[in-house]
């Protein structure tokens, strides 16, 4: 099929760079999952524990506006440093 006309052309164009980043998005999920999946495998439990214990004090620091955020923030970067 012969393109002569130029909106077929920009079509096909627009329509290729869309499967290219389909493509590259398939492609990246699954290498993504197993990359995070390796990273958890290493942890072993302390580094573990500490993820988790920062993982709640961020959530109780909530919009960072209540009496006790600062407390909450050095708490969590206490469980970073460990």
């Amino acid at each position: 099929m012969p393109i002569s006309d130029a909106g077929t052309f920009e079509g096909r164009v627009r329509e290729f760079h869309r499967l290219r980043r389909s493509i590259k998005k398939t492609a990246g999920e699954p290498v993504s999952i197993q990359a995070w999946g390796a990273f958890f495998d290493r942890l072993d439990q302390p580094p573990m524990y500490n993820l988790n214990a920062w993982t709640k004090a961020v959530g109780r620091i909530g919009k960072g506006t209540g009496k006790y955020a600062y407390c909450h923030r050095r708490t969590a970067c206490q469980y970073l440093m460990d």
